[in-house]
């Protein structure tokens, strides 16, 4: 469908933008994966300097590497409809946690569920098998699955109808107070070795003193002489929780992280944080009052090791230093939410 002036529909871009794929287990259970589609398209008139060397190999004159999640600003809500009327649930596609949601039985063997994400955010629903479900997977009369019971499969994004929707509760959010940055350079053992297997990290450490998230930027622009580090950052930083709740979920927001990460609450590690929109829960671990954080950053090799001036097959190699550390950007706060339980 489209508008009067040509332009899609919100719901033919809604559908459009969506990438949906499902699941189903031996005791029925059906897991249903719901991927806000990136936008890494042809530029014909946008060199990407970045990347010209893979631009080169792949398609010349794309943004392909140089990619950046926009986060917030990409966030949308959806209807899903999908197949089953047993308990629901949000599986963490990092951490694996799962946390129940709420759905709206259609009585036709399907159910409906609000669902917010972003580009390049994963969302995995879980529908337990339920009497009316698995009637409609079978024909008693045929001995075999109906063709509808096929098509059930399949994850179908609808824009909201007219039934009344359990809606995504919106977030309540709080400041991180950041504290210090401590670096530690990964080198070789011994002069001359130039294998990473027998490198490690420096005992000598660097310390910088950070105020709050407007401080907070790439190493080499905090500091110039850091263009060529390579290692980790200990960010420590603080975040105070006024009143925890007995349900919902804590979500600590990175912002923008290069290259990866690791997260401690109050001395204690979190699941495995989402590398991709860069947030960790720490629904387990964090307490009413005052909390202590440490966010290890860790860069890769590519600003230590890949210099200006250097050659490949005889031709100079474009050289664009990295960016690391951690940083807000527009649309990617760094902040602490709590997501209260949808009803």
């Amino acid at each position: 469908m489209r508008t009067a002036d040509g332009r899609a529909s919100v719901a033919e871009r809604s559908r459009a933008d969506v990438i949906t794929f499902t699941r189903e287990a031996g005791d029925g259970t059906r897991y249903y994966g719901i991927y806000g589609l990136n936008r890494v398209v042809l530029a014909p008139d946008e060199k990407n300097p970045e990347e010209l060397a893979v631009s080169g190999i792949y398609r010349w004159k794309t943004v392909r590497g140089s990619y950046r999640r926009p986060g917030e600003k990409s966030r949308r809500t959806i209807a899903v409809r999908f197949a089953g009327n047993g308990p629901v649930s949000v599986l963490e596609p990092f951490s694996g946690r799962e946390y129940p949601a709420a759905a709206v039985p259609c009585g036709d063997g399907f159910s409906v569920a609000e669902v917010t994400l972003e580009e390049d955010e994963l969302v995995l629903l879980k529908a337990a098998p339920a009497a009316a479900a698995a009637a409609m997977m079978e024909d008693p009369s045929k001995g075999n699955k109906p063709a509808a019971a096929a098509a059930a499969a399949a994850v179908v994004m609808r824009m909201p109808e007219e039934r009344a929707l359990p809606r995504v509760p919106a977030a309540d959010c709080f400041p991180v107070r950041f504290r210090s940055l401590t670096l530690r350079e990964f080198g070789p053992d011994t002069p001359g070795e130039t294998s990473f297997l027998r490198s490690s990290f420096r005992e000598e450490s660097r310390e910088i003193a950070l105020g709050d998230t407007e401080v907070l930027a790439p190493w080499r622009v905090l500091d110039p002489d850091l263009l060529r580090f390579s290692g980790e950052g200990v960010y420590r930083a603080e975040a105070t929780v006024p009143h925890k709740e007995s349900s919902g979920r804590w979500i600590l927001r990175l912002g923008e992280v290069c290259d990866t990460f690791r997260v401690y609450v109050n001395g204690q590690e979190s699941a495995f944080p989402d590398q991709v929109r860069k947030s960790a829960d720490i629904t387990e671990l964090i307490r009413e009052g005052t909390n202590s954080l440490e966010i290890v950053v860790t860069s890769n090799l590519y600003n230590c090791l890949f210099t200006e001036g250097m050659t490949g097959l005889g031709l100079p190699l474009p050289y664009f230093p990295r960016n690391y550390g951690l940083w807000p950007e527009e649309g990617k706060p760094v902040r602490l939410e709590w997501l209260p339980a949808q009803e």
